[in-house]
């Protein structure tokens, strides 16, 4: 799917606005000094969310289909589909970042 590449330094929250983290914390493709986020290599962990069904992890959900880093799509920032938290099932939310990579 078209769109600009999720990187380290976007903003990421889930629903309940806890921060959330991409891990492993390395990437070895660099936008604007930040490590782009890959779709099979990494995901989210969020940290002190407050909700009956505490949200954990998230996973990223659209990917590039056309450019890789290590044989794995780059993850994409697209207002739909949401990737949801988990196990609430939530969704995340990643907020526009870096303007310069747009990839199909």
């Amino acid at each position: 799917m078209p769109g600009f590449v999720i990187t380290f330094a976007n903003t990421t929250r889930c629903s309940h606005l806890a921060p959330a983290a991409p891990i492993p914390p390395v990437g070895k493709v660099l936008i604007n000094g930040a490590g782009a986020v890959l779709l099979n290599v990494h995901h989210y962990v969020i940290a002190g969310c407050i909700s009956p069904v505490a949200c954990a992890t998230a996973l990223p959900v659209t990917a590039s289909t056309r450019v890789q880093s290590m044989g794995n799509p780059l993850a994409v920032l697209m207002p739909l589909p949401l990737t949801p938290c988990l196990p609430s099932g939530n969704p995340l939310v990643i907020l526009p970042g870096q303007t310069r990579v747009f990839v199909t």
